[in-house]
């Protein structure tokens, strides 16, 4: 399927040939990390897609800009194929970029600690993700529950957690 969309996609030049075609090539995993780069680097370089969804929408008791969310998951497909190439600095940066556009998305600043700790700056990846407590994400909210039963999420900071404990213990 995923074959068929960059096929009838042609020569992507359109923002949404571009978006569909670097979509389709991250799905498609590391052997497609070139491609991934290339189109995911094309689209960032347009003003994008404007029948993605623009709006604000609440989610588990978070506000989510969608046309923020939307460019912030291109630039993390673009930072997977980097690092997947070997260009951890770039996806590092890349990693950055994404949470700044998409804060409330824990695995984006997981992702850079983790670059950070793989090119040998450990103690700077668990400042970062210790920084990232003070976010406003970090403190649960109250979400509205499915057929009236409300909770809480906790996700930012379960995530960040256990990954802070995770990269201590290494």
């Amino acid at each position: 399927v995923l074959l068929k969309v960059i096929e009838l996609c042609k020569t992507p030049t359109t923002p949404e040939q571009l978006y569909l075609t670097a979509r389709a090539y991250s799905f498609l995993g590391g052997p497609y990390a070139e491609e991934t780069e290339r189109y995911a680097t094309a689209y960032l370089s347009t003003d994008g897609w404007k029948g993605l969804p623009q709006r604000t929408v609440e989610e588990e008791g978070i506000l989510i800009n969608q046309a923020a969310a939307n460019r912030a998951c291109i630039v993390s497909d673009l930072a997977a194929a980097e690092e997947h190439l070997g260009k951890l600095e770039a996806a590092i940066s890349h990693y950055l970029e994404a949470y700044r556009l998409e804060p409330s998305q824990a695995m984006y600043a997981i992702k850079a600690a983790d670059g950070m700790a793989q090119r040998g700056r450990k103690e700077e990846a668990l400042a970062f993700l210790r920084q990232q407590k003070k976010s406003r994400y970090y403190t649960p909210v109250d979400r509205p529950g499915r057929w009236g039963a409300a909770g809480r999420n906790a996700t930012f900071q379960e995530l960040l957690n256990a990954h802070i404990l995770k990269l201590e213990a290494k």
